[in-house]
């Protein structure tokens, strides 16, 4: 499954992750760094294939030149060429077994080619190292999620809300996990404090009103439920669906029965 090209997290200048192996000449170096600024170049274009060949091209050249290496790997991934991915990956991680960057990348490559039980491997690796890396975090709460290990999932995702706690896409994926799991008190929760935090994406907050409505109505909380259909329905193009939940609102809940037949 590819994603957007933000995902691939390139190195856009010339640095070292770690220290280099060996040296190279001052020759060399520079067409090395030449080949680097060419691959990001073709990789803001979205040229991914081009860019594999500049960033080859470089790590060729100065094989200590582990941000081309980095690059090369990251780009690889997202054109889904895992094998190359992973001996590249590999011959980095021989120099520094230890490197976070390398290892989050690492549980990215297994993540993506569908070997979870890698890709957790080396995210809680990272995690054991760095326990509010929101990337690895996240990642395992996907994992565990995809894995149906619900607890380990809840657990991962509240960790990184603890340290995300605007990213109201994440307050909604964890209203939903609740859900899922029939807790809806909590998922209403987290609902509101979706809400509350989220102002522009306009068909997500109908969506999620029209959830807690639904969730107000099995929880018996008939008010609210009225008061949020209330909000939700364009009386000059209603939907049929909030329609009834009204309808079922007033006829059961408040027995208001007039208006609920009408």
């Amino acid at each position: 499954m590819k994603k957007g090209f933000a995902a691939v997290c390139l190195i856009s200048s010339v640095f070292w992750i770690f220290s280099c192996a060996g040296q190279v000449s001052t020759d060399v170096k520079e067409k090395a760094d030449l080949y680097f600024n060419l691959g990001n170049a073709y990789a803001e274009l979205e040229r991914f294939d081009d860019a594999v060949e500049a960033y080859a091209s470089a790590w060729s050249l100065d094989s200590s030149f582990t941000a081309a290496g980095y690059n090369l790997v990251r780009v690889y991934i997202y054109l889904e060429k895992y094998d190359e991915a992973e001996r590249l990956l590999k011959e980095l991680m021989e120099l520094d077994n230890r490197n976070l960057v390398l290892l989050e990348t690492a549980g990215y490559l297994y993540h993506h080619k569908g070997d979870y039980d890698e890709a957790l491997r080396y995210y809680n690796r990272v995690i054991s190292a760095d326990s509010i890396n929101s990337n690895a975090l996240f990642n395992t709460y996907l994992i565990y999620k995809n894995q149906e290990d619900f607890s380990a999932a809840l657990n991962q995702l509240k960790l990184y809300i603890e340290l995300n706690e605007n990213d109201t896409g994440s307050l909604y994926e964890l209203a939903g996990l609740y859900y899922s799991q029939d807790l809806p008190e909590e998922a209403v929760t987290q609902y509101k404090k979706y809400l509350e935090k989220e102002k522009s994406d306009e068909e997500k907050i109908a969506e999620v009103r029209g959830t807690l409505s639904q969730i107000y109505i099995e929880l018996e909380l008939y008010s609210e439920a009225l008061e949020t259909l209330n909000d939700l329905i364009d009386d000059e193009n209603p939907d049929p669906v909030l329609l009834f939940n009204k309808a079922w609102t007033l006829l059961v809940g408040i027995e208001e029965y007039r208006d609920g037949l009408d």
